[in-house]
């Protein structure tokens, strides 16, 4: 492929509506030269796919281990001066490394005051009353500060010493607060100046374990930073870029109006609608869901709906035909039909209460959602047998479930009576041996059941995952010997 064309295949890939798409376009500016590749990198920078920001980093860091980017500050930039011009009033000439470094620092110091700016919508959410309802919210933007002080740490690595930030990483990798120390220490000892330094010093908060309120107060001594409303708060993640965090948000304004029910829900109603009328499909599942806060005296939610019934996408249908039993069913059987008709964010949610998972980020919250599905089990029946192949995992939502042993004299043993949010199954699922015991409902059951070969690939695409579910086998396998 002819340079031209390479550039035209970088353009188009790098602002594709597919994140993986992007992420490899983004990857190929690694090994380029141009002020064109430079640009493009910093755009990524800003990109609301995470992994494609991890790639804009890296690629930053190809251009400067090849030579093609010097940033270290001591020499001229390595760049051939043909490939990395700019106009100036007297013609062409090279951009010199400080101006690299200012350029990088300047775009780091100003995405580090967004990252203030979450923290500072953490602390409106932590101070309300109604905390619950952003429990979501709350970790789907604990999980932003920490990608974006991640990719934050690997870009000073590449304004300056790379092996540096490395250690300063490994340390905070390692936990515990000798570690911490050593990481602040080293970051600290960080030779800079300029927007460099600021960048260091905004930094060195984040990396403590302080409060919110300790982090937007260190924040205020850089910038100014307003106090904040959580309507505030709402509206700005309701117009965010990233659907699963403009669901999230949607979601956490239902909850937010129902719990507070002053009435003032017009203007949030409207947008509840038009978010459901239209758009990604998580958006409008969480906007259908959030429409429960409007009575049955709304004809014109339920003529909306009426339209929904037949949506393309299953997950909004479900939730349709969830909020259509409002007006169709008595109250009793509603709530039956409840239980097993959750929205996306409410398996999340959850989910994030089951030990093996709460560790697990909100958008891996989400992925684990869309490979679980929903299993009613009317009391007595059984779910498995000893000896069954093992092809799902199971979280009990409602109900219990009990744990039978057969014995060498063929009478069952109930080794164990379990309730929610408690799962079981794990053990099974890395291993062709069956099922070790088997499980029947002691009640009328609703259970998620997660199936093997989707979630075997999630662990393999997110360690974290990994990671959790081996400290919860561990605890089974101590329980087993006591």
């Amino acid at each position: 492929v002819d340079e031209e064309s390479m550039e035209e295949v970088i353009r188009v890939t790098t602002s594709d509506e597919s994140a993986a798409i992007r992420r490899r376009g983004v990857r190929q500016l690694g090994n380029k030269g141009s002020r064109e590749s430079f640009e493009r990198a910093l755009t990524a920078l800003s990109d609301v796919d995470f992994l494609v920001r991890r790639e804009a980093v890296e690629s930053l860091k190809n251009m400067k281990r090849k030579g093609t980017l010097s940033l270290e500050g001591s020499g001229m930039l390595s760049f051939l001066a043909p490939l990395l011009s700019r106009s100036a009033e007297n013609g062409s000439r090279e951009m010199s490394a400080q101006e690299i470094v200012d350029a990088l620092s300047g775009f780091a110091v100003e995405h580090l005051r967004e990252v203030y700016g979450v923290i500072n919508h953490l602390h409106v959410i932590e101070r309300r009353e109604n905390a619950p309802a952003f429990t979501m919210l709350r970790k789907a933007l604990e999980d932003v500060v920490a990608e974006r002080q991640l990719v934050l740490l690997e870009l000073l690595g590449v304004i300056g010493d790379e092996k540096t930030v490395d250690t300063v990483s490994e340390s905070l990798a390692r936990g515990g607060s000798s570690s911490r120390a050593i990481a602040i220490e080293t970051l600290s000892n960080f030779s800079s100046a300029g927007n460099t330094r600021v960048l260091i010093l905004a930094l060195e908060p984040l990396l403590l374990n302080r409060s919110t309120a300790d982090k937007v107060s260190e924040g205020r001594k850089l910038w100014e930073i307003p106090e904040g409303s959580i309507d505030e708060v709402l509206s700005t993640y309701m117009d965010s870029e990233d659907a699963w965090l403009q669901a999230v948000a949607v979601d956490a304004a239902g909850k937010h109006l129902e719990s507070e029910a002053d009435g003032a829900t017009a203007e949030w109603r409207e947008q509840f609608k038009a978010r459901a009328s239209g758009g990604d499909p998580l958006i409008r599942e969480a906007a259908v869901a959030a429409l429960r806060i409007i009575g049955k005296d709304e004809g014109d939610v339920e003529a909306l709906l009426r339209t929904m019934e037949n949506d393309e996408n299953q997950l909004v249908r479900i939730q349709v035909r969830r909020e259509l039993l409002r007006y169709e069913e008595d109250g009793e059987n509603a709530s039956r039909q409840e239980k097993i008709m959750l929205s996306t964010i409410e398996k999340a949610l959850f989910l994030k209460g089951v030990g093996m998972f709460e560790t697990m980020s909100a958008d891996q919250l989400k992925i684990l959602s869309n490979i679980s599905r929903e299993i009613q089990i009317p009391e007595g029946k059984v779910l498995f047998e000893q000896g069954d192949p093992c092809d799902y995992l199971y979280v009990i939502v409602d109900g219990e479930i009990e744990i039978i042993l057969n014995q060498a004299n063929g009478a069952p043993r109930i080794l164990a009576t379990l309730g929610p949010p408690t799962s079981f199954g794990e053990i099974a699922l890395f291993g062709d041996e069956g099922r070790s015991a088997g499980a029947r409902a002691s009640q009328d059951t609703s259970l998620l059941g997660i199936e093997k070969e989707p979630l075997l690939e999630l662990i393999h695409e997110h360690p974290t995952i990994s990671i959790a579910i081996i400290g919860q086998l561990a605890g089974i396998i101590r329980s087993q010997n006591e």
